[in-house]
C-alpha cells in the first residue's frame, strides 16, 4: 500500500509545515510504509506556477493506493482540497489526520469523505499517525 500525504503549504509557516512533513516522511520511512510527499521530490522544486503542482498531484494521486491528509488547521487550502478530491474521484480511500484546533471546524471529517479520522496536537503527531497507520493496517487485513 502506498500512501500520497497531502498537506497545505500555501498561507502556512512553511518552516513549521517542513519540520511538521519531515516528522510524517521519517516515521513513514522507519515503518516501511510506502508515500509520496511532494515536499521532498526534487522534481517539484523546479515547478514555478500552483497548476504544475495540482497537475503533478493529480498523477502521483493515481499511482499511490490510499490517501492521508494532514489538516493542521481548520483553514481551507485550496491545493489540499483538489487532492482530497482527486483522490475521492479515483476512488482512493482517504484518511486523516485533523489536528485538534480543527475539529468541528471543517467537512472533510464526513464519513463519506475520509474512511478514518485521527485527532493529534503538536505534541503527539507521531503517536496519533501511529494510531492512524495501525487502523490502516488492522483494515487491511481483513
Amino acid at each position: 500500500m502506498k500512501y500520497f500525504i497531502s498537506y497545505a503549504w500555501t498561507g502556512e509557516d512553511q518552516k513549521v509545515v517542513t519540520q511538521r512533513m519531515a516528522t510524517v516522511r521519517d516515521l513513514l520511512n522507519k515503518h516501511n510504509v510506502a508515500h509520496y510527499i511532494n515536499l521532498f521530490d526534487e522534481r517539484t522544486k523546479s515547478f514555478t506556477h500552483p497548476g504544475e503542482f495540482v497537475q503533478d498531484a493529480m498523477d502521483r494521486i493515481k499511482e499511490c493506493d490510499a490517501m492521508i491528509v494532514v489538516k493542521s488547521s481548520a483553514r481551507k487550502s485550496e491545493g489540499q482540497l483538489m487532492e482530497i478530491g482527486a483522490a475521492l474521484y479515483e476512488k482512493k480511500p482517504v484518511s486523516l489526520l485533523l489536528h485538534e484546533s480543527a475539529a468541528d471546524q471543517t467537512y472533510i471529517d464526513d464519513s463519506l469523505i475520509s474512511d478514518m479520522v485521527v485527532s493529534w496536537n503538536e505534541s503527539n503527531l507521531k503517536e496519533s499517525l501511529l494510531a492512524l497507520l495501525d487502523e490502516l493496517s488492522n483494515s487491511n487485513s481483513v
